[in-house]
């Protein structure tokens, strides 16, 4: 019998717009909702070992899946090589964690 694995699809949308200089996320997003310029992405992410995972929340998983962002590219964009993280500790906030991908 084989080692556990974890596998999980995640689906998200929202709306992207070029950043600004001293611009907050709600401020970008209701530009971008305002544009209408679009952003979405699927993607399958697995860890091929669950015992190292729990072990080490920051070992890295692969992505792969796919991007529609019509105002980046006409074209739907492949997530080919990708990595995630699950629990990447937060730098300069203590017991803050931030998905990485």
């Amino acid at each position: 019998m084989g080692r556990p694995t974890l596998q999980f699809e995640e689906r998200m949308s929202g709306y992207v717009s070029p950043p600004e200089r001293g611009t907050s996320f709600e401020d970008a997003f209701e530009r971008g909702r305002r544009a209408n310029s679009s952003i979405q992405f699927e993607t399958v992410i697995t860890h091929d070992d669950l015992d190292r995972l729990l072990e080490d929340p920051t070992s890295p998983a692969t992505i792969r899946g796919t991007v529609l962002a019509p105002s980046v590219s006409p074209e739907q964009l492949d997530i080919v090589e990708g990595t995630f993280v699950l629990l990447q500790p937060h730098p300069e906030d203590v017991e803050t964690s931030w998905m990485r991908y």
